[in-house]
């Protein structure tokens, strides 16, 4: 680097080094770039005449003598370099009065040949030097580049008008020369131009490497192409996203995603980083056709961004909206008007728009790029087909171990009984890195969006007012390169904000993927429900903010700060987020697993709390009950009291009884509720309807939208909003498998629509699936002291599909017999076709994986007798093959 430096004048030496603090220490390649862009800068200015003599006088030096670097470095010669001119000591812009030379100046440069010979007339400068001294007096040996002409500097050569037209449209001899250009211009063919650029792009090692792009304002998401990612050996991400162009009549799928950095190739003070998608193929080779030679001509005088841009060649990277305006260029000239027009980046002045062209691509290129992510309805599908499936076995991670061991070591309890907790890295510290940038390019357009709804402005700004009240956020300390995107959720009147810890950092690392998610500690939801159903008296309660009822380590609340403020003309804060934040991987298992803390440190003195909170809790949503009203209400109380001794407290009671209710706040209990003959509506619970007045479980379905132009994905969406844990609905939600089904064997693409008969049948199943509104499955179970019990199982398959269901027969002392349906699932058969004995096994298999799935239940219940009934002789054959 010294050496480098050495090899420099003092006049540049001393410009690159003013570009960098005292305490910044430059790079080789920092060098490397200001020395390109420096020779870029002479050669517009001096064109290609003589270069300047160069003397060198080189001197042995003094001990001790420091070189004229001012970074440390010593050497034991040093070189001048002089140029025969030398530089003056003012170089103040006339035009502008910065500090530097005329034909450096921004606004000299995006002005025409015309205007700038006005302004250097106007000036008394040099045409030839644009020096203090008269055309008459100047002794450069420079030239022109363009004509080689000794009497104007290469900024003040004019392009006449009519070469580049003639010599692309020749006419007649005959024809009048006005009218020839006006011929030329009027039936001349003509392209567009796209704004392509030269760039630099971080690899995997951390060097950077010459990319071409392509910007694009009018695309959602920046992309990469999969050969530049192969190259740059970039860590590839997931990224379920769904790309559509015009018309919406074409989906790609994005093949992941990666974090990009980027900088200007004859820069390195601006960076932009984003997370781009990566397709196969960006684009065609841009531009589609050759370009006149007057198109490079016009803008010759100014710093392209992209020097071959005339040159058809590869794209390797699009450049969306997301970045489009942090590249812009505001100060000085932003826009040169012609065609194609040039618009200031900090790539350099990129071309665009209309150009003239002797004859035009019959391929067009449009880049309008529209995503839509895959998440909610990968999130719904998720959600649909965990429900469905029996779970029979529990599988440890050994990372869950881990987790616990550091939950135990780190969790403290505070002198007011609430629990403080870490967050349990996999490695102290995290390898996470900075998403400041990112997370202040997110919160400025929520601002905007915010601000053009007041309405939602008010209630987010009575969000953080709250969180801030409560002491739940403060102003941080000290700022954080992590910072925490945020956003809202504004649905049937209620705001929900989101905290993205799934935010990548500049390493291309989020925050989730650096903590333990932990052991799953809730009861399933299936069996949550059926213990629900066993109480004569049902209750439930929801937690009031669990998560933020915990506090959080100090030291780790660095990885909780925010950008907020509470108008555009106020100074940004960063704020700190002192609790237990949803959104993180972690906040579950921490908030789940300190619920049974207390329960380890207070619960012998409230054992019925104890155990509604181990084995009847589904994160914060506590669903309980007892056999009587008065047991019920000491288990009411205990819950109180148990859950006050960690600072939190419930609230949205309910209870089937309305004594359970009667004592407590208005503002406690839920508002749905109403006895006394009312019907006070239903109430959700863990996801199904409850109607406390009536205690039965029923089931609202909107009445869908019927449409001849559903498609395979349209179909998706709506099954898997349909939340069915316990298999009430299977022969509902059977059909509409099979539906799906049908949608794959057509080979359909997940935009296109359906054929015919699958459609007609599709309405129609909408048409009907409203009449679930009228099913009501009854809450209670019967379950008396003297009653017996049995389990009564029934499975069959045929070619479309099997199925099992479970009943639960209870007998009183009396001989009062209750059947209550407990528990359903259905399967459609294997693409492949099966045989019906072999159907109808697999309908046995799920029959008893059901049964084993309530085994809890049947021990709760002490059953005597479980019964499991199958038509199929096939059973006949197991058993015989046993027997041998």
């Amino acid at each position: 680097m010294h050496l480098a430096l050495r090899a420099l004048d003092v006049d540049t030496r001393q410009r690159f080094e003013t570009n960098f603090d005292m305490n910044e220490v430059p790079t080789f390649d920092n060098l490397m770039v200001f020395v390109q862009k420096q020779c870029h800068i002479k050669e517009i200015s001096q064109g290609t005449g003589q270069p300047p003599q160069v003397s060198v006088q080189r001197k042995p030096a003094t001990p001790h003598q420091p070189s004229s670097s001012s970074y440390g470095f010593r050497s034991a010669r040093n070189t001048l370099v002089s140029t025969a001119q030398p530089t003056p000591a003012s170089a103040s812009c006339p035009l502008c009065k910065e500090n530097h030379k005329l034909f450096q100046c921004s606004s000299f440069q995006a002005a025409d040949p015309t205007k700038r010979y006005e302004l250097v007339k106007s000036h008394k400068k040099c045409f030839n030097c644009l020096g203090n001294h008269m055309l008459s007096e100047c002794k450069s040996r420079s030239r022109c580049s363009k004509c080689s002409s000794p009497t104007h500097h290469t900024l003040l050569h004019f392009v006449k008008p009519h070469a580049a037209v003639l010599a692309a449209s020749p006419v007649p001899a005959s024809s009048d020369d006005d009218v020839n250009i006006l011929t030329c211009h009027t039936r001349e063919k003509s392209t567009v131009l796209l704004a392509t650029a030269q760039a630099r792009i971080q690899d995997a090692s951390g060097s950077f490497q010459p990319i071409r792009l392509l910007i694009d304002p009018g695309s959602e998401i920046s992309c990469i192409s999969s050969s530049a990612v192969q190259q740059l050996g970039l860590k590839v991400s997931s990224s379920r996203i769904h790309i559509s162009g015009i018309g919406n009549n074409h989906t790609l799928q994005s093949k992941g995603s990666v974090i990009c950095k980027l900088l200007p190739s004859l820069a390195s003070s601006v960076e932009v980083a984003t997370e781009a998608v990566i397709l196969s193929k960006i684009s065609s080779d841009l531009p589609s056709v050759s370009l006149p030679a007057g198109v490079r001509e016009q803008y010759s005088s100014i710093c392209l961004a992209d020097s071959d841009f005339h040159k058809s060649g590869k794209i390797d990277f699009l450049l969306g909206a997301d970045l489009y305006p942090h590249i812009l260029v505001t100060k000085g000239p932003t826009i040169i008007q012609g065609e194609p027009v040039a618009i200031n980046t900090i790539f350099g002045w990129v071309l665009m728009g209309k150009v003239p062209v002797p004859s035009s691509s019959e391929i067009k290129t449009s880049l309008f790029v529209h995503t839509e992510s895959a998440d909610p309805l990968d999130a719904l599908m998720k959600r649909f087909w965990e429900v469905e499936e029996v779970s029979t076995q529990k599988f440890e991670n050994p990372e869950d171990k881990t987790c616990e061991e550091f939950y135990q070591d780190t969790t403290v309890r505070e002198p007011n009984g609430r629990y403080c907790v870490s967050l349990p890295f996999k490695e102290e510290p995290p390898a996470v890195g900075s998403t400041r940038d990112i997370a202040l390019r997110r919160f400025l357009s929520l601002e905007s969006r915010l601000h053009k709804q007041p309405q939602l402005f008010d209630e987010y700004k009575k969000f953080i007012d709250e969180y801030r009240e409560l002491g739940h956020l403060s102003l941080a300390t000290y700022p954080s390169p992590f910072i925490i995107p945020h956003h809202c959720v504004y649905k049937n009147d209620k705001l929900r904000v989101v905290f993205d810890s799934s935010v990548k950092d500049n390493n291309g690392i989020s925050l989730n993927e650096s903590l333990m998610i932990g052991p799953k500690l809730q009861s399933d939801i299936p069996d949550i429900i059926l213990s629900m159903r066993f109480h004569r008296v049902a209750l439930c309660a929801d937690v009031k903010m669990m998560f933020r009822g915990i506090s959080l380590n100090s030291d780790h609340r660095k990885y909780q700060h925010i950008f907020w403020r509470d108008s555009p003309n106020a100074p940004l804060q960063e704020l700190e987020l002192n609790t237990v934040t949803y959104g993180f991987s972690s906040s579950p298992y921490l908030a789940q697993r300190t619920m049974r803390q207390l329960v380890e440190d207070e619960g012998k003195s409230f054992p019925l709390a104890s155990h509604a909170v181990l084995h009847e809790t589904y994160v914060d949503d506590i669903t309980s009950g007892a056999a009587d009203v008065k047991t019920a209400l000491v288990l009411r109380d205990e819950l109180i009291a148990l859950l006050g001794k960690a600072q939190l407290s419930l609230r949205k009671w309910a209870s089937s009884h309305p004594e359970i209710l009667s004592d407590l706040p208005t503002d406690h209990v839920q508002s749905a509720i109403g006895f006394g003959g009312e019907d006070g509506g239903a109430l959700k619970v863990l996801g199904l309807e409850w109607r406390p007045n009536q205690d039965v479980f029923t089931y609202t379905i909107t009445p869908p939208v019927i449409d001849s132009q559903h498609t395979k994905r349209s179909i998706l969406s709506t099954i898997a909003r349909l939340f069915d844990p316990v298999g009430w609905l299977s022969p509902t939600t059977f059909f509409a498998k099979c539906i799906i089904q049908r949608t794959w064997l057509a080979g359909l693409d997940w935009s296109a629509p359906l054929p015919e008969e699958i459609a007609a049948d599709w309405n129609n199943f909408l048409n009907q699936i409203v009449s679930l509104s009228e099913i009501s499955i009854p809450r209670f179970c019967h379950i008396t002291p003297s009653s017996k019990y049995s389990i009564l199982g029934f499975c069959d398959g045929s070619e479309k599909g099997y199925a099992a269901v479970l009943y639960l027969r209870s007998a009183s002392s009396e001989n009062d017999i209750h059947i209550s349906l407990l528990k359903a699932k259905s399967r459609v058969a294997p693409l492949k076709s099966a045989t019906i004995p072999r159907l109808e096994l697999l309908a046995a298999l799920l029959l008893s994986r059901l049964l084993v799935s309530i085994q809890g239940v049947v021990q709760k219940l002490n059953v005597k007798n479980v019964f499991l009934f199958s038509d199929s002789t096939v059973l006949h054959g197991i058993r015989y093959m046993v027997d041998r």
